[in-house]
């Protein structure tokens, strides 16, 4: 989701929080996002070796 939302144009971490709340994706525990979830997010997700983001989240 992260990747073609990049893809899109959206690459601060305001617009991609913006874009996944306008989608009415949720966060893991049904809440919205912000700029520190997205960045604490990308951040793990990098501490894990991950290059291929996918979030499973709340629709």
């Amino acid at each position: 989701v992260i990747v073609s939302i990049r893809a899109e144009g959206h690459t601060t971490l305001r617009a991609i929080a913006d874009v996944l709340n306008a989608r009415g994706i949720r966060t893991r525990r049904g809440g919205r996002w912000h700029v520190s979830t997205v960045r604490n997010l990308l951040v793990r997700l990098r501490s894990k070796g991950g290059n291929d983001i996918q979030i499973n989240a709340k629709v």
